[in-house]
């Protein structure tokens, strides 16, 4: 189905987590990392599992974030030492272990992960050629969109009845997000940062724009380029599908998709 422009905004709805997790369901969830208005990338994250396997990987995040005295993790008060992980600075063997933790417990509990990021450049230069900020919506409900997709087409491929989507509900332009989703036949929920779920997701979709930026800048060199394959590595070890959109993909998606060009007037001297 291809897309078309909205003609009303959605009300955001925040339903309650027994609604989202149900027995024998398979839940997906997704947070962000970026901002459309800033420079650089906009991420998105997510993984998906059952409401079983839900409730162990809660049941051992937690575990993991306690040992360490922590109550939620915040991968931008991690990665900047402040807040619960005051301190944390002069620790690098904590901090790997740390992380290196609850990478396994995602990997261990959850089906597979998927993800999407933006060049938000090559954003606004395709936007100028094509509609698809009017057709595809914004960076992050385009990206995140897309990463509904990959979850319908591995739904499709292993004969599950039913994935339900959730959404940390701070992210950008939640109405252009449900539009598209319903588009597909999905009702996507938006829930509090209090799911533990979207740590997970935060963690990794903070570490794929943190990578794709740096592995961008003009001052790349071979060492920092090592360093960066492996931390982008790192984060997805589990089985996982993505996303990357640059102007090439963007205008290929445009193409795809039948999203309209825009229209261009010459201004002529008589």
């Amino acid at each position: 189905m291809g897309y078309r422009a909205a003609s009303k905004p959605f009300k955001r709805k925040r339903p309650p987590t027994e609604l989202v997790r149900q027995m024998g369901m398979f839940t997906a969830y997704f947070d962000a990392s970026g901002k459309s208005t800033r420079q650089g990338l906009l991420s998105i994250a997510g993984f998906v599992s059952d409401a079983k396997k839900w409730a162990r990987f809660d049941a051992e995040w937690t575990k993991v974030l306690r040992r360490e005295s922590v109550s939620c993790f915040h991968m931008t008060d991690f990665v900047s030492s402040q807040r619960e992980f005051s301190g944390w600075n002069n620790q690098p063997g904590r901090r790997k272990a740390f992380i290196a933790d609850l990478l396994a417990c995602a990997k261990k509990y959850t089906n597979k992960a998927f993800g999407g990021a933006v060049v938000l450049a090559d954003y606004a230069s395709v936007n100028e050629r094509y509609a698809i900020q009017e057709a595809a919506g914004y960076p992050y409900p385009l990206c995140a969109h897309y990463c509904v997709r990959l979850v319908l087409q591995w739904q499709k491929k292993h004969g599950i009845s039913n994935v339900r989507f959730a959404f940390e509900a701070g992210d950008e332009h939640p109405g252009d997000l449900t539009r598209l989703c319903k588009s597909d036949g999905v009702e996507p929920f938006f829930l509090t940062k209090k799911e533990i779920p979207f740590q997970a997701a935060d963690l990794v979709a903070w570490r794929t724009r943190d990578c794709f930026e740096k592995a961008l800048r003009p001052s790349l060199t071979i060492e920092l380029a090592g360093r960066l394959h492996r931390s982008f590595s790192e984060v997805w070890k589990s089985p996982h599908q993505a996303f990357y959109g640059d102007k090439r993909r963007l205008e290929r998606f445009c193409r795809e998709e039948g999203i309209p060009g825009r229209v261009r007037t010459r201004i002529g001297v008589n």
